[in-house]
């Protein structure tokens, strides 16, 4: 196996150590936000009721919300406001012909490619340098949190982001004069404590992402997943404690439902192509167990003796296909989700946008050819015991 973005082994048979740091890292920020970030989240709440802007949430939620918008702006804030709105709203609308038709992906994807390379990471207009990650910008206006918003959803990687962060910022908007600079202030200064706290405390997990973006960074220009393989370390951290955060807020309901099923990513698989002998069925595929030590048949042999079906996915778009939708939720299935680590949020943010309650467990390091290794890929693996403990009633 070769790290080539992260690891949740750092050289231990297994990631239950990770598990440990990552929950330690969670209460960690919900005690930082306690002073300021929690009370700015249940403003967001009480904003988001009063308006009827959608069902109610738990406070956790929209603290993660807020500290996601921080995290983002801190990151990408000279690329957004470099960004013009027409450019913008033209690359935002190549990313939904992408998602909403098969036939024209291929053709949006080049043209996301080739405008998305000039456009998209490039510095501010107005030629301002852009400072190391560590330096500490200002709070957006609400004109700029606009902004923003724009330019995540052009890219296509954030869309569920984006639609979490213009419904905190349609909120604010009804609130009196001065609640939006507070509650953006907030933000910032949340994901200011993340980068200090992400690296002390999982670092030891990310330490490859910033040589991997450099040494593929010729390479990545002019991939239409070039902001995919341009995340930096914090961005995972971000989606490291976000990932723990939402599968504690979401358990209960993912225990009230009657089924579950497990949504595995087919880079687990031993064999890749032709040499899988898994077959199409339904809204995925179907593990035949051809060879024991595949990981998929592992989980297959858990789901037998437990009691949970197994759907084996081969991209983020079967995972949530209408049929299979339709039909997780006319059967009363809650899903556990297993992904790379920069899926897991959004993943766990579309379910709950579609109605489906869900927990999730990451890929123990990534491997897929499709996006991080350029010489074709190679199996991955995930951590039974965190499986079987998210599938075992407490």
């Amino acid at each position: 196996m070769h790290i080539l973005t992260y690891s949740l082994l750092d050289g231990e048979a297994n990631s239950d150590g990770f598990y440990q740091r990552a929950a330690e890292l969670t209460d960690a920020f919900l005690l930082y936000g306690e002073e300021k970030l929690l009370p700015e989240a249940r403003k967001l709440r009480r904003l988001a009721e009063r308006t009827g802007a959608e069902p109610p949430r738990s406070v956790e939620e929209y603290a993660f919300d807020l500290l996601t918008a921080g995290v983002l702006w801190r990151v990408y804030r000279f690329h957004a406001l470099g960004l013009s709105p027409a450019r913008g709203r033209l690359l935002r609308r190549l990313a939904g012909v992408r998602t909403a038709s098969p036939r024209l992906k291929p053709a949006a994807d080049r043209l996301r490619a080739t405008w998305g390379s000039r456009w998209l990471l490039v510095p501010a207009a107005d030629g301002e340098a852009r400072p190391p990650e560590a330096a500490v910008p200002g709070a957006p206006t609400a004109a700029q949190w606009q902004k923003l918003c724009l330019w995540l959803e052009a890219t296509g990687e954030f869309n569920q982001e984006a639609a979490r962060l213009r419904l905190a910022a349609d909120c604010l908007a009804k609130a009196p004069p001065g609640a939006f600079r507070a509650t953006a202030e907030a933000a910032v200064d949340a994901a200011a404590w993340l980068a200090g706290a992400g690296a002390r405390m999982l670092g030891d997990y990310t330490r490859q992402v910033e040589d991997f973006r450099a040494g593929v960074a010729e390479r990545t220009t002019r991939r239409e997943d070039a902001v995919l393989r341009n995340r930096t370390r914090v961005e995972y951290h971000l989606n490291l404690l976000g990932a723990e955060l939402m599968n504690r807020v979401y358990r209960s309901a993912f225990w009230a439902a009657p089924k579950h099923a497990v949504l595995l990513p087919v880079c687990l698989r031993a064999h890749s192509g032709q040499d899988c002998a898994a077959i199409r069925s339904g809204c995925g595929h179907t593990c035949l167990r051809c060879d024991k030590s595949c990981r998929v048949a592992s989980v297959m042999e858990m789901g037998a003796a437990e009691g949970f079906e197994v759907i084996l996915i081969s991209h983020e778009s079967d995972a949530f296909s209408h049929r299979l939708i339709d039909r997780l939720l006319r059967e009363g299935t809650a899903i556990v989700g297993v992904a790379c680590a920069l899926n897991l949020v959004s993943g766990g943010l579309r379910a709950k946008a579609v109605g489906l309650a869900a927990q999730c467990v990451i890929l123990d390091y990534c491997g897929c050819g499709r996006h991080w290794d350029d010489a074709g890929g190679f199996p991955t693996d995930l951590n039974l015991n965190r499986l079987q403990a998210i599938l075992r009633p407490t």
